[in-house]
């Protein structure tokens, strides 16, 4: 267990490499990797991402204990923690106040709808295909989407994703 575990956490380190190379040019990766900002801002982010987690947890509760349908209260908790999300971390963790709003939200909403689905294939991947145990296939599958929420917040949502359309025109 413990082997594949960690050939799965290489291929994945590699996998996440190859994505950002992929993405950013040398100098952008290096400022995408500069140490300072990077933890500061991945503190903040996940700082965001506990607020969001309890204002969701909060909302499911409350709409559940008020008799509510549990899938109504489970949208209704979504929304609320996406919402909390998207201003946190716009506002706090990304420090971004440019007037792109309508465009940062589109970004934020595609992020979402691609990472909701990533975690469905990882952890279908983790526990049917690797025979993982259900509760750690569901842990490993949210930590790498964890990871990927905040480079693609970092670099797409929140940043100047204007250098990919630079890059390729070439």
């Amino acid at each position: 267990m413990k082997r594949s575990f960690f050939n799965i956490k290489k291929i994945i380190i590699k996998l996440m490499g190859l994505i950002m190379r992929v993405i950013l040019s040398k100098k952008q990766l290096k400022n995408f990797l500069n140490k300072k900002t990077s933890v500061f801002q991945f503190s903040l982010f996940s700082f965001t991402s506990f607020c969001s987690f309890i204002a969701d947890y909060l909302m499911f509760s409350l709409l559940s204990v008020c008799g509510f349908n549990f899938l109504f209260s489970q949208g209704c908790a979504r929304l609320l923690g996406g919402g909390v999300s998207f201003y946190m971390n716009r506002n706090y963790s990304f420090k971004n106040d440019s007037n792109k709003l309508n465009i940062q939200i589109r970004r934020f909403i595609i992020l979402y709808i691609i990472s909701y689905n990533l975690s469905l294939i990882l952890i279908n991947f983790f526990y049917m295909q690797l025979s993982f145990s259900l509760v750690f296939s569901k842990l490993t599958s949210d930590l790498f989407c964890f990871v990927f929420n905040f480079c693609i917040m970092k670099v797409y949502v929140y940043g100047h994703f204007n250098f990919l359309i630079n890059k390729y025109k070439k």
